[in-house]
């Protein structure tokens, strides 16, 4: 495919697609919602100039992981539009990693609440936690802990290594894999504990 750069972009809740080209700068701030309707199966190209956030929707603006997607100067998304305004993003290239998109912090609670803001995320505080927000299947998340908590495990919906709670320090890293409908298995962890102990056996 031959891609002929158009004129920038500005943001804006609606953007409004050029018609001298498929590849275009986003420019500004503004969170995007929506993109104006062209012929079912064009395909463009958007690299983003700055800070802001392309909102999934389920019908008009189909994101990977149905998650929104919160960009950095650098970034490109690739979007096929499927007629009458609705879009499906088909590529992107992150200029962070396709995983490591840091989010707002997250208070730590029973319930743990994910922000829409990426898919690594500080939790802070103590409390107990024994479940997590839900994500599609397939979704990927890390959460690194700012202190002392416990993580419970649970055999359907939190499962863990060794099939036993996780009780975390400062700086302690897991990742999980969303199996859908609120249930997360763990992929891997970090304990901060460890990789001291081994830089430490390192350096001896």
């Amino acid at each position: 495919m031959e891609w002929a750069k158009g004129a920038d972009l500005a943001s804006g809740a609606a953007v409004t697609v050029g018609t001298d080209g498929n590849y275009f700068d986003i420019t500004g701030t503004t969170t995007i919602t929506s993109f104006s309707t062209m012929t079912a199966g064009m395909v463009i190209m958007l690299q983003f100039d700055g800070a802001l956030i392309v909102t999934h929707n389920a019908t008009s603006l189909v994101l990977q992981n149905a998650v929104n997607l919160v960009t950095v100067a650098g970034d490109i998304l690739i979007l096929m539009s499927e007629g009458a305004g609705n879009w499906r993003e088909i590529g992107r290239r992150l200029t962070t990693g396709p995983w490591a998109r840091k989010g707002a912090d997250i208070a730590s609670a029973t319930a743990l609440v994910l922000g829409g803001d990426g898919d690594y995320f500080h939790v802070t505080g103590t409390t107990t936690i024994t479940s997590v927000g839900t994500r599609p299947a397939g979704n990927v998340i890390t959460l690194e802990f700012d202190g002392a908590l416990t993580l419970t495990y649970n055999a359907t919906t939190l499962i863990l290594q060794g099939s036993v709670n996780l009780a975390t320090a400062a700086g302690d890293m897991i990742t999980l894999v969303s199996e859908g409908a609120g249930n997360w298995r763990e992929l891997s962890r970090r304990l901060a504990a460890a990789a001291t102990s081994l830089i430490t056996l390192l350096k001896s």
